[in-house]
């Protein structure tokens, strides 16, 4: 003969719903909160049946629309577009990192002295971009190129900026302004500055000087909120 199994409520035990600890409150009518991460215990979840109805609804609407509507297709359609978008970023960007990196240019990363516009890579972008889209778009075009429209659009971002950077200026890269911390001290790489924002300590390289605080040092991280 089989009895029915205990429950955790039959115990008297409550769950977490964050952590999951089992635990037993004093008090089953104000179970209070969990001895682990401190969140709110609750003998059940309000408003479950509601949830669950909603999820079944949501997802039943969601597979008619994909049965009738042919979303797949439009899915599919939009991660080709994504695909061109990104390749061609990360063309212009390894493209840049080898161009500084052979002039022996340092690569500026400091939110307050990189520029918000690269007219090289704006227009290597969008024009690569462009032909990616068209090559993915157009009808009567052979089926090769489409599957090769990202690699083409690689090529063609790198070719572009590649033959931009040849008229670059010192603006595309970086702005220019006194008051560097990197250039107040021996080593940048060793020495460190306490950020007057958050009170921790970087390497100067790191760190630069907001004008509109009277020139105390900022380290990336607050300088770019």
């Amino acid at each position: 003969m089989t009895t029915a199994a205990l429950t955790a409520a039959q115990a008297g035990l409550v769950s977490c719903g964050t952590c999951s600890l089992l635990s037993r409150p004093v008090d089953l009518a104000t179970p209070g909160f969990c001895p682990r991460c401190g969140g709110e215990l609750a003998l059940r979840h309000h408003n479950s049946i509601q949830y669950t109805w909603a999820l079944v609804i949501a997802a039943a609407i969601c597979y008619i629309l994909m049965i009738w509507g042919d979303v797949l297709t439009y899915v599919l359609k939009a991660l080709a577009y994504q695909g061109v978008f990104v390749t061609a970023w990360v063309a212009i960007a390894l493209v840049h990192i080898f161009y500084m990196r052979r002039t022996g240019q340092p690569i500026e990363f400091r939110p307050m002295r990189v520029p918000a516009i690269n007219p090289g890579g704006i227009a290597a972008w969008a024009i690569s971009v462009a032909v990616g889209i068209f090559l993915i778009q157009a009808d009567g075009l052979d089926a090769r190129l489409v599957i090769l429209a990202p690699i083409i659009t690689v090529l063609i971002a790198a070719v572009i900026y590649l033959a931009a950077l040849r008229f670059a200026k010192d603006s595309w890269f970086r702005i220019e302004r006194g008051d560097d911390p990197a250039t107040e001290v021996q080593d940048p790489w060793l020495a460190r500055i306490e950020c007057a924002s958050c009170d921790k300590s970087y390497i100067a390289r790191e760190m630069d000087r907001d004008p509109e605080k009277g020139n105390t040092p900022v380290c990336a991280a607050c300088a770019a909120h």
